[in-house]
């Protein structure tokens, strides 16, 4: 077998992990293995909609709105804001 590593977040480990533990996998590849199997064998449809679900277009391209939303949740540093804020600036994509 060939090994592979994959970042997910803590949220996504902890479901991965009670799914694997619920369904009865021994541990977390054979759980990945056994969903892959599945995708593949008998709905590979899903793959199709993986570039869509996660490159969607987010609803505004306006730097400000997206700053002022993230401070109105509280859960971001002053620091992080100011990354974003001037990775906003830099990008193309977004404009006024």
């Amino acid at each position: 077998m060939k090994n592979i590593n994959i970042n997910v977040t803590a949220q996504q480990a902890k479901l991965i992990d009670k799914t694997a533990e619920d369904r009865g996998f021994a541990n977390r590849s054979e759980f990945f293995r056994s969903l892959l199997r599945y995708v593949f064998l008998y709905s590979p449809q899903l793959l199709s909609k993986l570039d869509t679900a996660s490159f969607e277009e987010p609803p505004t391209k306006d730097p400000d709105y997206i700053i002022a939303e993230l401070k109105k949740t509280d859960k971001y540093t002053k620091k992080f804001i100011e990354s974003v804020s001037q990775g906003l600036k830099e990008s193309e994509y977004f404009s006024k």
